[in-house]
């Protein structure tokens, strides 16, 4: 979902450019201000060919995902766990944006076709910058810091 789409005037939070650069609180104020989630409409044949939204996930439901999704004894993710955990966060009715799942479904879900479920998870990975190769890609592209 883009700005616009969001309601947010941009123009209302990004005053004219000036000489000075923005204050730490007013670059604070447009980030947080700023309509960030992203979005894609996936098609899932093995369900139908039903089409949902999957949408990036925010920090916190992120972070709980991983929490979720960490095992204790491997000290690693558990992939069983990650899949269903993700498809829960990222999952929505793509024309009323009420989320499809809740999190006392995984088990259901971890009883559906795992290539749909892989389908959506990664997209949803993807979107939330959960994706290893890209990641990969995007670290290589920094310059390196002197710290």
């Amino acid at each position: 979902m883009d700005n616009e789409a969001a309601g947010i005037d941009i123009d209302s939070i990004m005053p004219e450019p000036s000489s000075a650069p923005p204050s730490g609180e007013e670059l604070g104020r447009r980030i947080l201000a700023m309509a960030d989630i992203t979005s894609e409409i996936v098609t899932v044949p093995e369900w139908g060919n039903i089409k949902i939204e999957v949408r990036s996930m925010t920090g916190a439901e992120r972070a709980a995902m991983l929490s979720d999704s960490w095992d204790q004894e491997t000290e690693s993710v558990s992939f069983d766990r990650m899949f269903p955990n993700v498809v829960v966060a990222c999952s929505f009715h793509p024309e009323t944006g009420e989320k499809l799942f809740s999190t006392q479904q995984i088990p259901q879900l971890n009883g559906k076709n795992s290539k749909a479920m892989q389908r959506v998870a990664e997209v949803g990975m993807r979107l939330s910058g959960l994706n290893e190769k890209e990641e990969k890609k995007r670290l290589e592209s920094f310059p390196e810091r002197d710290e």
